[in-house]
């Protein structure tokens, strides 16, 4: 588990996207 996480922290790219997915999951709150 901690070593996927750490791949993650190393691809902005994938960061990008999570931010991306909690922005979505902030307008489906509204």
């Amino acid at each position: 588990m901690m070593k996927t996480i750490q791949k993650e922290t190393l691809n902005p790219e994938i960061q990008e996207i999570k931010k991306c997915l909690h922005g979505l999951q902030d307008l489906r709150m509204f």
